[in-house]
């Protein structure tokens, strides 16, 4: 009888409480150490919701930004976001690093949405520009 309580007991921990420590862990990055760039917390953060159906949603950010990162939080596909110069992919678990010169920083993101579903994005403001372009 002890056995047997033992046994359930250990199946218990092994399929319960082991897989929930192990979400809580931090994903393994596949590149080298030499390559790892220090992460820079972000001064700013923004979300943008964008529908589905051809939706086009945009952002203003606060203060111009020269640079950021987006990354599609919800969403499967690539999807077209831009700011007022240029256009881009944005694509799932592939962070977009974006870096303009201070003499057209970036005011607005916009982001399009071909798909059936909606998608997320967050942005990361790195670097906001710290006096107006002359």
């Amino acid at each position: 009888m002890k056995r047997r309580l033992f046994i359930i007991t250990l199946l218990f921990v092994i399929c319960c409480v082991l897989p929930a420590q192990a979400e809580n862990l931090p994903a393994l990055d596949q590149s080298s150490v030499e390559t790892q760039q220090p992460i820079q917390s972000p001064l700013k953060s923004y979300f943008l919701n964008v529908l589905a159906g051809g939706s086009r949603q945009s952002i203003q950010l606060d203060s111009p930004a020269t640079q950021l990162i987006i990354y599609v939080q919800r969403g499967e596909k690539p999807i077209r976001c831009g700011d007022c110069m240029k256009t881009y992919n944005c694509t799932p678990g592939k962070p977009l690093k974006i870096n303009v010169d201070p003499t057209t920083p970036i005011k607005k993101i916009w982001a399009e949405n071909p798909y059936e579903k909606q998608v997320r994005l967050r942005l990361d403001v790195l670097e906001e520009l710290t006096s107006s372009p002359d």
